[in-house]
């Protein structure tokens, strides 16, 4: 009688998902690249436990202009195509690079870097004459600026690239005018590529602690250019406005996380000599 041979034992299959409850489900006994998932953890999440006394408290705000303009955040400066913006922001460049009060609001001194994706270098390198000649400022030292600079955001690199940047020249306040021209084919008006561009920016200015002005124009009915949401996307939202032939800008910080919204106006008697009004 023929003996039969002894079938070899069936390797145990993969462990599977099990329902513990009616919305919960245990995961397996072993996740795929476990060891590698766990240095990510380390490396990237950092979790603290939230019992009492857990938490340190919290750090005073840290500004780069006094009860305007905080550090390590996305400011979004809108207004008409005359409203200065321009002047505004290469004034504020200039204070800040200086270490000087901006509009009487207290600064801490920090290199800049100005991106201009609309003027070009000549017409830049004029409207910063006239404003360092109206301030009585023979050297521009801390103030950088670069124009036409062909970003591609949200596009792979770009992120790391401008971290280098702000990370090389140690600088406080980084200005990209306009917003348009971070990216070509209309980039205020996508709204995944305009949420995935701030993201960005929100991670360049939360790791390095660096102030991102951001500068974008209304359209002609006084209204955000591109998605709806756009406002809602930067800590800090300034209003400028002017009417064309008045010497007298209106600046409002209309919205600014965990900070109250402020009004105040400046007078601009030659657009090169900027000197503070009284808040309204």
């Amino acid at each position: 009688m023929p003996v039969r041979k002894a079938r070899p034992a069936r390797s145990s299959p993969a462990p599977v998902a099990q329902t513990v409850g009616p919305q919960y489900t245990a995961p397996p006994a072993f996740l795929p690249d476990q060891d590698r998932l766990a240095r990510l953890a380390r490396l990237r999440v950092r979790i603290a436990p939230a019992g009492p006394g857990a938490l340190p408290p919290p750090l005073p705000a840290s500004w780069l202009v006094r009860g305007l303009l905080p550090a390590g955040s996305v400011a979004l400066l809108v207004g008409d195509s005359a409203a200065r913006k321009t002047y505004l922001m290469l004034h504020l460049a200039l204070h800040v690079s200086q270490g000087l009060p901006w509009l009487g609001h207290p600064v801490r001194p920090a290199p800049v870097l100005y991106f201009d994706e609309d003027l070009g270098a000549p017409a830049l390198r004029r409207r910063l004459a006239l404003l360092a000649r109206g301030l009585r400022l023979p050297a521009l030292p801390g103030l950088f600026t670069a124009s036409f600079n062909n970003w591609r955001f949200p596009a792979e690199g770009e992120r790391d690239l401008l971290h280098y940047l702000v990370l090389e020249r140690r600088a406080g306040l980084v200005v990209l005018d306009p917003l348009s021209g971070l990216a070509p084919f209309g980039l205020e008006n996508d709204p995944r590529r305009l949420l995935h561009t701030f993201d960005q920016l929100r991670h360049v200015a939360y790791e390095t602690g660096v102030a991102v002005v951001l500068v974008h124009h209304l359209n002609k009915r006084g209204a955000f250019r591109g998605v709806s949401h756009l406002k809602a996307l930067a800590d800090v939202l300034l209003h400028v406005h002017s009417q064309p032939l008045s010497p007298v800008v209106h600046l409002e910080a209309a919205a600014m996380r965990g900070a109250p919204a402020r009004r105040f106006s400046v007078r601009c008697p030659r657009r090169h000599l900027l000197q503070p009004r009284r808040p309204a």
